[in-house]
């Protein structure tokens, strides 16, 4: 299921097919005040795929940082995305069932962490 930030029509927009990584921009809104990096991770548990979708003031880079449960690194992955809405896209199928946490570390030094559960 999607966490309570997405909606129906989120779901509309999502990529039919998602190879290894795919970079899609979706709508575009801008929230005044934006600070921090807005960041969504879905579905919960997820199977093939994985999606983070972030929500920036402006154009920015990053690195991504999969740990398994027992804080082992498993993989890691760099970004790059517009300002406003983007939806990242990655291939899990090849991850063990269990629960793992991602962290996105921006350029500008912020970082979020987030965890999920592949089934």
């Amino acid at each position: 299921h999607l966490p309570e930030a997405a909606t129906a029509e989120d779901t509309a927009l999502l990529p039919q097919e998602a190879s290894d990584t795919t970079t899609t921009t979706i709508q575009h809104h801008k929230k005044p005040g934006l600070v921090l990096p807005e960041v969504t991770v879905f579905p919960v548990p997820a199977r093939q795929e994985l999606y983070l979708r972030f929500y920036v003031d402006e154009k920015t880079s990053g690195m991504l940082f999969w740990h398994d449960q027992k804080g082992s690194r498993i993989n890691t992955a760099s970004f790059t995305i517009s300002k406003d809405d983007n939806l990242l896209c990655y291939n899990i199928s090849g991850f063990a069932a269990g629960s793992y946490y991602i962290t996105v570390v921006f350029e500008n030094g912020a970082k979020i962490s987030k965890q999920f559960i592949k089934n």
